[in-house]
């Protein structure tokens, strides 16, 4: 979950914060990704499509996690972007009561599943109790490891939770940014968070939103905070380590923060009857265990695994990517030929994998923009045939309606699940022109 409500209090209360984004604007960057979260979104998808077969072995066990690993790598290679993958490690102690809240979260909401596959449900619903229902094991990520250490990806196990190991990478400059969907990722440090690189969100309610960077120190000049009063906000918006206060949002909880200053005295003065109405604070509330948490959280790293990070020599296994594929994991080997083609010319000498960030010295980085809304009406297209070489093409993607995978505009077929894409859209404006505006970047 990370910190309720934080990202759209954010919008509203520090837009200077966050830059649109987009995939290609990190050519030669190194990337920490929050792998662990990456796991829930491909195990759903083999819940919820109607090409889910395609996504399990012969024993019906998911193979969905690999092939969403192997493709998204792929995508992020030949965009000459650098990931390091970060696995979640044993979590704090403080989070073991969320955690058994949350199994039996699943538990429900796999009932509520499997009745909303019987009785024929699609779309939204089956998607929402799979996503709930979803359990990730430990074999899922051994599996995950290993196949992107064939691909010559360093992969990082957290002694904690994945997105302080992703802060401490980023605190330590071995990282651009943390790429996450967990907004506690700032509240652990990190200097910058990338937000919905692939469209998870956006594609799934089929309203295509951008990525988005959000830059801490931006963040915390808006909101006029140290670091330490922003950990003790966030913790008052709710996080994962303490239970929820009734009747507080970021809004709320930044007005009392505000008026009290901090996160001691606010606690003391709804518990002095001052606070929201029907707010109360449990006797064994423990903020200050949680703040240590998100303080010392991104400093787990030993040093001997930043400095294997400092000096990487990646090197990839074909031979062995083929085994755990076809051999292991029961892959069609046609589909991991093509795979192993693209990691070889992502890979080779010159290919998108050894990008540096040469250009940054010659073109300005992206600017951020805003479109005026105008009145549009559809206009509906028929799919074009694909060409031979679309990797070579410089269009948009498109995005599968069944997994939300994100799919080159010229593939007729999603790429992860095979579900056939719908007929493109066109929309034209009824009387003018989107006006664009540039947003000066301070």
């Amino acid at each position: 979950m990370g910190i309720k409500g934080l990202f759209p209090y954010l919008v509203e209360a520090a837009p200077k914060a966050y830059n649109t984004s987009e995939l290609k604007r990190y050519t030669g960057r190194r990337l920490a990704v929050d792998a662990s979260a990456w796991m829930y979104q491909f195990l759903t998808i083999v819940r919820t499509g109607a090409a889910a077969e395609n996504l399990q072995n012969n024993q019906g066990a998911a193979t969905s996690h690999l092939q969403g690993f192997v493709l998204r790598t792929l995508k992020l290679l030949e965009a000459g972007v650098h990931p390091i993958f970060v696995f979640d490690g044993k979590p704090p102690d403080m989070k073991m009561a969320v955690n058994a809240a949350r199994r039996e979260v699943r538990e429900q909401a796999a009932e509520e599943h499997a009745a909303a596959v019987s009785s024929g449900a699609k779309g939204e619903e089956v998607y929402k109790a799979a996503s709930r229902s979803t359990r990730v094991t430990k074999e899922h990520g051994e599996h995950a490891k290993e196949i992107l250490r064939a691909m010559g990806m360093p992969v990082v196990e957290a002694p904690g939770e994945a997105e302080a190991a992703c802060a401490q990478l980023c605190i330590e400059g071995q990282v651009y940014a943390a790429v996450t969907e967990d907004m506690d990722v700032l509240t652990f440090g990190a200097p910058r968070q990338i937000k919905n690189l692939f469209d998870v969100e956006g594609s799934r309610a089929r309203q295509p939103k951008p990525a988005q960077e959000i830059d801490l120190s931006k963040v915390l000049d808006a909101l006029s905070y140290s670091q330490d009063q922003f950990i003790e906000f966030c913790i008052l918006c709710g996080c994962d380590y303490l239970p929820h206060l009734s009747c507080i949002g970021p809004k709320t909880a930044a007005q009392i923060f505000q008026r009290e200053g901090s996160l001691g005295k606010v606690v003391a003065s709804i518990r002095a009857g001052r606070g929201p109405k029907g707010c109360n604070v449990p006797e064994d509330w423990d903020w200050k265990s949680a703040k240590k948490v998100f303080q010392q959280g991104a400093k787990d790293l030993q040093a001997d695994a930043l400095e294997s990070i400092r000096n990487l020599r990646e090197s990839f296994d074909v031979e062995g990517l083929r085994y755990l594929l076809v051999e292991k994991h029961q892959f069609s080997a046609s589909r991991v030929d093509t795979m192993v083609d693209r990691l070889r010319k992502a890979r080779a000498p010159g290919g998108a994998a050894s990008s540096r960030r040469i250009e940054s010295f010659f073109q300005a980085s992206p600017k951020r923009r805003r479109m005026e809304p105008v009145a549009t009406s559809a206009v509906v297209l028929l799919d074009e045939d694909p060409i031979e070489d679309p990797v070579k093409s410089t269009e948009s993607e498109w995005s599968c309606e069944k997994c939300t995978f994100s799919n080159h505009s010229q593939l007729v077929k999603c790429e992860m699940c095979q579900h056939p894409r719908e007929p493109k859209v066109l929309k034209l404006p009824l009387k003018a022109s989107a006006k664009v505006i540039d947003l000066d970047d301070d």
